[in-house]
Parts: structure tokens; C-alpha cells; sequence
């Protein structure tokens, strides 16, 4: 054995080390942080009022607001093929404006989940 011979941390101390680190990245990140935010202000909210935090008013919230969580998972394609489009906000403003106005003309249900859809289809061919 030579004098040059590195001595090796016990197990224990590198399992911290690493431990920590990744601690320490995952407290650096904007996710975390948001997740953090979230769930303090779920706590806040549902401490002022039990209600909220009631399995049927947070379905409710959910249901709300499936429609803004569908174009987020359409817009997060997007973004990720490197294809970035920011009208899509405006675009499910114009179709949902449309939509109202066939639901409330008298046109049945169906009418007004696709007479948008055809008008998004005019609107993309269009440009």
C-alpha cells in the first residue's frame, strides 16, 4: 500500500451529502416553488373557509376550469416541438365567444361543440 492511497467517506456521509444537494436544487426550483405557494395558499384559503377545501367545491373548480388545463396541455406541445404560437389564448376566446352565441341561438348541444371547431378549421386554412 502506498501513503497516496485517498481515503473513502463513510457510506452515511455521502448518502447526506447527496441527499442534500438534491434538497438543495429542488428548493431552487421555480416548480417547487409554485408547488409550495399552492399548497399554502390551499391551506390558507381552506383554514379561513372550510367549504373550499370540500370535495364537491373543489370538483367544481376542476370542472371550471378543464377547459383552460386543455389549451395549457395543447399550448405545452406546442412550445415543446419548438413551434411557438401565442395566439392560442385569443383563438379559445373567439371559439368559446362563438360557441355561446350558437348554444344560446337555439342550435342543439351539438351544434355548438362543432360549428367552432369548423370555424377554427376556416381560421387555420385561412392564414
Amino acid at each position: 500500500m502506498s501513503a497516496a492511497t485517498p481515503v473513502k467517506a463513510p457510506v452515511e456521509l455521502t448518502n447526506h451529502r447527496s441527499v442534500m444537494s438534491t434538497l438543495r436544487k429542488l428548493a431552487a426550483s421555480q416548480e417547487f416553488v409554485l408547488l409550495v405557494s399552492l399548497i399554502a395558499l390551499i391551506v390558507t384559503v381552506g383554514t379561513i373557509n372550510a367549504n373550499y377545501v370540500r370535495p364537491n367545491n373543489l370538483i367544481s373548480i376542476l370542472q371550471g376550469n378543464a377547459f383552460a388545463a386543455v389549451a395549457a396541455i395543447g399550448m405545452s406541445m406546442v412550445i415543446i416541438s419548438g413551434n411557438i404560437d401565442i395566439s392560442v389564448g385569443s383563438v379559445v376566446g373567439v371559439l368559446a365567444v362563438i360557441s355561446g352565441n350558437v348554444a344560446i341561438s337555439g342550435e342543439p348541444t351539438f351544434g355548438s361543440l362543432i360549428i367552432p371547431i369548423a370555424w377554427q378549421r376556416r381560421l387555420y386554412w385561412a392564414r
